[in-house]
């Protein structure tokens, strides 16, 4: 299996974008409720093998900005995930990327950019798993799961949870989640029309 492959200096990254979160908010009336829009939750598995044991670590990236979930979003999040990586694992020098069939990865455009962009960061991808939709990638959709109760009992607490910069707030409250990094990520524009 690929994590049994995994080596000292490899990350196996699993993405996949959540659905969409819907607003939460502590006192919310009901008319509220219709027409809600959803915030972009791109979410990331980083597993690593250190010593023969298998570590697993999350990261949750709320877009700011835009509700897409488009092959820029996903350059944009994984650019993110690939310096995150550098920082947080300096010792990992190459990564294996694996993500369902959506089009928003798989697209020729979206591999030739997944691979260019770890050249550019000095992490190469040397391996791009594509699975059919909705296959492989069942830790990202537990930790989604995890994140959605831990939320409803942040909002609980008296707070609201509807603008992504709340998410983050939520996703951090009492420490966050353990194994668990979590950030907003702002697309810019200017850069897609590129």
């Amino acid at each position: 299996a690929i994590v049994d492959a995994l080596g000292p200096h490899d990350a196996h990254i699993i993405v996949d974008f959540k659905m969409k979160w819907l607003p939460l908010e502590f006192r919310e009336k009901q008319n509220d409720f219709f027409g809600k829009r959803g915030n972009s939750w791109h979410g990331v598995a980083v597993i690593l093998k250190r010593d023969g044991e298998i570590d697993i670590y999350y990261i949750d990236q709320i877009i700011d900005n835009d509700d897409k979930q488009d092959a820029f979003a996903v350059g944009s999040c994984l650019e993110a995930v690939l310096l995150d990586i550098k920082l947080k694992f300096p010792f990992v020098k190459r990564v294996s990327l694996q993500s369902d069939n959506a089009n928003c990865y798989a697209s020729n455009v979206d591999v030739g950019l997944v691979f260019a962009l770890g050249v550019k960061h000095g992490l190469p991808i040397v391996r791009f798993i594509n699975n059919e939709a909705g296959e492989g990638k069942d830790l990202v959709d537990q930790h989604f799961g995890v994140c959605g109760r831990y939320l409803r009992l942040f909002v609980a607490s008296g707070k609201d949870c509807a603008s992504p910069q709340q998410v983050v707030e939520g996703l951090r409250w009492r420490g966050g989640l353990h194994h668990s990094f979590c950030y907003l990520v702002t697309l810019n524009d200017k850069l897609a029309d590129q």
